[in-house]
């Protein structure tokens, strides 16, 4: 939801809320693991099968703030700033050929960053691009549990940085 507050001239002011909700899976093919401490009981050679799935979620609910400047009749550039203060994120982690599951439950906050422009070449064509800026830093509890038994509780931090760019053509009807 995005609402224009100024509008004056080539300039335009706009504020919104909105939710974003990111999920991340990978799988990890085991060919050697080993204890980098020492630990017994920690060392395997895999055969490439898959030995470590995680996965990993981010759920936020988000404030914005925009400006859109019309440069020319043609051309156009805009950027948004986007905070999410109650950022929250759960993530699970299972090492299959030793049976232990790490499930954590984090809270923080998000910051995002956009900037594009358009360039309306012809009454109809198009083409559009910019760059995306993504930052999340969340912390709080991971639960480990190793064949069946609790292992006990860890303190646990994830940041994620992502960036992105785009460009676009297209044709208005």
């Amino acid at each position: 939801f995005v609402w224009t507050y100024l509008q004056q001239g080539p300039w335009s002011l706009y504020a919104g809320v909105g939710y974003l909700y990111q999920d991340f899976e990978y799988e990890g093919n085991l060919i050697m693991q080993y204890s980098p401490t020492g630990i017994a009981g920690y060392n395997y050679v895999g055969n490439g099968s898959t030995g470590i799935t995680y996965e990993n979620t981010f759920s936020m609910v988000y404030f914005l703030l925009g400006a859109d400047m019309q440069l020319t009749p043609q051309f156009d550039l805009s950027g948004k700033f986007s905070v999410a203060p109650l950022a929250s994120s759960e993530d699970e982690l299972h090492h299959l050929y030793y049976n232990k599951v790490s499930a954590g439950d984090m809270d923080g906050a998000a910051y995002m960053f956009e900037v594009s422009c358009n360039f309306q070449f012809s009454p109809w064509w198009f083409v559009k691009s910019g760059v995306q800026f993504t930052t999340i830093s969340v912390d709080g509890d991971q639960y480990q549990v190793l064949g069946g038994e609790p292992l006990g509780q860890i303190d646990q931090e994830v940041e994620s940085n992502q960036s992105s760019a785009y460009i676009t053509m297209g044709y208005s009807f």
